[in-house]
């Protein structure tokens, strides 16, 4: 069972642990950007959700970081050919 008042909505966090398991989402602790939170929630999810869940596009814009000017602080010279680092 989930800690905490169950009608109050949780803090907004990152660097949580979350996991969905059978009809439910389970979301532990974080970071407010203030506080280490130690708090377990529970989310019972519908049992019939029509959603559309995207592609991902994490490695695609992983990839816009390297060799990028605009998020460089350091160019290397190799083989003449201009190298964007940070």
């Amino acid at each position: 069972a989930a800690s905490g008042d169950k009608d109050a909505p949780p803090c907004p966090r990152f660097c949580h642990t979350g996991l969905v398991y059978k009809s439910s989402l389970y979301v532990f602790g974080g970071y407010d950007g203030q506080n280490r939170l130690n708090d377990f929630k529970q989310y019972r999810l519908a049992k019939e959700v029509d959603v559309e869940i995207p592609a991902s596009s994490l490695i695609e814009d992983l990839r816009s970081f390297l060799n990028n000017p605009a998020c460089s602080d350091v160019v290397f010279i190799v083989e003449q050919q201009r190298v964007y680092a940070h």
